[in-house]
């Protein structure tokens, strides 16, 4: 019997349930540091296919005690490792997942919906005072297209340093109260923030 036989197909490894696809994919280290502190899972073209994934598309990474959600994009050095099944996560996002490199997470497609309003909280005493002001805008700018949750840790570049906060609460805006069951929001040029402190 050929190897080729042994190893099972990825559709045949993929659990279907109500909502969507989900397949099991061993956590690695972002390879891009581009990637880091923005959000995005990347994952092999077939894994894509077989989850009815497209690029841009948000994911929720569950592990065993917490999830997350991140951006999908390719993962395109996925043809030459040996195990396709795999998703890149940064420090951040596996942070926010509580898993480590290694470990294997609940992969699947998940929608999300513009947020209206956000409330942050700074986690460090590096992070902004009350008495220094950041431009709403500017997180605007630093957040779009970040796929956050409730209790999340954010990083939010600014001048040389990043700054630190969990996300306290998300407001959806209005015309999308009917879809509240929804795990995963994005940031719009609309969105206000409120800073805790």
């Amino acid at each position: 019997m050929s190897n080729k036989q042994l190893v099972p197909r990825l559709e045949q490894q993929v659990i279907f349930n109500d909502v969507a696809p989900t397949l099991q994919l061993e956590v690695v280290e972002a390879y891009d540091r581009k990637d880091v502190g923005k959000g995005i899972a990347r994952i092999g073209y077939d894994v894509m296919r077989s989850l009815k994934m497209r690029i841009g598309d948000i994911v929720e990474i569950s592990g065993n005690k917490k999830a997350t959600t991140a951006r999908c994009m390719p993962l395109e050095s996925a043809g030459k490792k040996e195990n396709k099944y795999i998703v890149a996560i940064d420090r951040l996002t596996r942070y926010n997942a509580m898993v480590a490199i290694g470990e294997l997470v609940n992969i699947s497609k998940i929608n999300a919906i513009a947020v209206d309003k956000i409330t942050m909280k700074p986690l460090t005493a590096t992070t902004i005072s009350k008495s220094s002001v950041i431009d709403e805008r500017y997180l605007c700018d630093a957040l779009t297209n970040v796929p956050i949750r409730p209790m999340d840790i954010v990083v939010v570049p600014y001048f040389k340093m990043g700054l630190t906060f969990r996300v306290i609460d998300i407001i959806p805006f209005a015309s999308n109260c009917s879809d509240l069951g929804s795990r995963a929001f994005t940031v719009s040029l609309k969105t206000k923030f409120e800073i805790m402190y």
